[in-house]
């Protein structure tokens, strides 16, 4: 057996003892992504900035990310004006 392959088997014996778990990222589809946004929105008003954060978070391209918010818009769920409405409205509330 080579070095390399005893230093790994060494490492994972580590992590197996002290029982730290590596998790492998799943990587979205632009479809499931789109479909997890739309989730994300429809919970509560959301700004552009949200969604794109969100999308970063999920690890999507940077033109991908374009394309979903584009859709987004399209579709009403994304909406800067009603964002904007709803935020003003809660803190008027909060501040009374």
């Amino acid at each position: 057996m080579t070095s390399f392959w005893k230093e790994n088997l060494n490492a994972g014996n580590y992590l197996l003892k002290y029982n730290i778990v590596m998790v492998q990222r799943k990587y979205l589809t632009k479809e499931e992504a789109y479909q997890k946004l739309k989730q994300y929105c429809s919970y509560q008003e959301r700004s552009h900035h949200e969604a794109e954060q969100k999308l970063w978070e999920l690890g999507i391209r940077k033109d991908d990310q374009q394309e979903i918010i584009a859709k987004l818009i399209e579709e009403d769920y994304l909406n800067e004006e009603r964002f904007a409405t709803r935020t003003c409205f809660d803190l008027s509330i909060l501040f009374q």
